[in-house]
């Protein structure tokens, strides 16, 4: 006689994802990062591109102030641009959040640690590559690239710079 089991298959495999994602997300931070002896508890990031897709990063990012906080917004259309700095100020109660109008002088600030790529696909891989260069761990949704060459040249920058992308 079969006795039935206390939950479905599908809520196990539900569960299992969220403890495996509970235990694998400290990990892929870097160990300087999650050490006693950090420089911050906070990592610090930067989204460039702040349409559609940025939405829905925005409340994720701005709801874990203990260890996430956004500094910084880019996006070549200034409403935009404007909408997501007011967005992160606001979520912080300060006027904190420096805009961008250019990826690359975003990617050159020191203190980032992280880069949330929030732009057309097209513009993935060029952005991503630059912040490798930085020293910034990048965040992008797929396509992370085009073509086999941008995908190879990212994995290279990459690993090149010891970065997680």
């Amino acid at each position: 006689m079969n006795t039935p089991l206390p939950f479905t298959r599908r809520q196990f495999i539900q569960k299992s994802a969220v403890a495996s994602a509970a235990i694998t997300v400290p990990f892929i931070l870097p160990s300087g990062l999650r050490s006693q002896n950090a420089p911050s508890k906070k990592i610090t990031v930067g989204i460039v591109g702040c349409g559609n897709i940025a939405d829905s990063h925005f409340p994720p990012l701005l709801g874990s102030p203990e260890s996430v906080r956004v500094v910084a917004v880019c996006d070549v259309d200034s409403v935009r641009l404007a909408a997501g700095a007011a967005r992160v100020n606001q979520a912080y109660g300060n006027k904190d959040c420096q805009t961008y109008g250019d990826f690359r002088e975003l990617n050159q600030r020191t203190e980032i640690d992280a880069i949330f790529v929030c732009t057309p696909d097209h513009w993935h891989a060029l952005i991503a590559i630059d912040a490798l260069r930085h020293g910034k761990d990048v965040y992008c949704e797929k396509p992370l690239t085009l073509t086999i060459a941008e995908g190879r040249a990212l994995v290279d920058t990459a690993r090149k710079y010891n970065r997680v992308a």
